[in-house]
């Protein structure tokens, strides 16, 4: 007599989750049939997440665009940390949202940014170091020898008695790559909470500042100060080369001029 295995099979229920359409202002400083760009302000979350369910971006953008239910990420082609303000590309049909990603993919989307670091940069260079999830810190990226490619290259704007104005520009896309990178060169981004090389000197260049009043901007800083500035990519019909930019928000501006006020290097 043979032994025959007894296999129970239980149907588990699906729960399928719809994000909430909320009004939530945003800024699109350009639209056409196929996308939009949104000028994203800081303490604004790109992504919904175990955190942070409602009150995105892409919870506003499904008010607003109704139809982009149906596509993947509800069209957001890239994102950008909470308080790292500046440009983004939602597309609007799927056929946009497939020919963007395969842009990004093959890096003919370019990327630049503007930001504020801790200590002199002379020179122009580039960062290529891989770049993983945190070991320790799931909120963290770390540079490791596992993790995936990833190249930053930065061009110095000016240079300041303590700190550097750099434009940066994206070759890859990773999760935190510019404030990781930035880091791992001993010159994190101004205001950075989590990615702040050796805190107490950084702390110690705020406090060497001549200006009592730039001391005190400086101390106020409560979020990175890293701003999306620049899009260049192909139309997605057209083929014609177009080109976005958008100047920092407010209190990006403040430091800066704070900065320039006080002399240069």
């Amino acid at each position: 007599m043979l032994k025959t295995d007894i296999i129970s099979l239980k149907r588990i229920k699906e729960k399928i989750f719809f994000w909430k359409k909320e009004k939530i202002f945003i800024d699109i400083i350009y639209e056409d049939i196929s996308f939009f760009i949104v000028n994203k302000f800081s303490n604004f979350v790109v992504h919904p997440g175990i955190k942070n369910l409602y009150g995105t971006l892409l919870n506003a953008i499904l008010y607003y665009y109704p139809q982009n239910y149906s596509l993947p990420r509800a069209g957001i082609i890239h994102r950008l940390d909470k308080n790292t303000t500046g440009l983004l590309i939602v597309a609007k049909n799927l056929i946009a949202y497939n020919y963007f990603i395969n842009l990004l993919k093959n890096r003919e989307i370019i990327r630049e940014y503007d930001a504020i670091v801790f200590g002199q940069i002379f020179f122009n260079n580039s960062i290529n170091k891989p770049i993983k999830r945190h070991i320790r810190y799931h909120t963290k990226m770390m540079i490791h020898s596992g993790g995936k490619i990833a190249i930053t290259h930065y061009f110095v704007i000016c240079i300041f008695k303590e700190f550097t104005h750099l434009r940066i520009k994206l070759e890859t896309g990773r999760t935190h790559q510019i404030r990781v990178h930035l880091e791992s060169i001993q010159h994190p981004i101004l205001g950075d909470p989590l990615y702040n090389f050796n805190k107490k000197i950084n702390i110690q260049k705020i406090k060497s500042c001549n200006s009592i009043s730039l001391q005190k901007i400086l101390k106020k800083c409560s979020r990175q100060i890293l701003h999306a500035s620049f899009l260049k990519f192909r139309h997605p019909i057209t083929k014609e080369i177009l080109q976005f930019e958008k100047k920092p928000p407010k209190d990006f501006i403040t430091i800066i001029n704070s900065l320039y006020n006080n002399g240069y290097f």
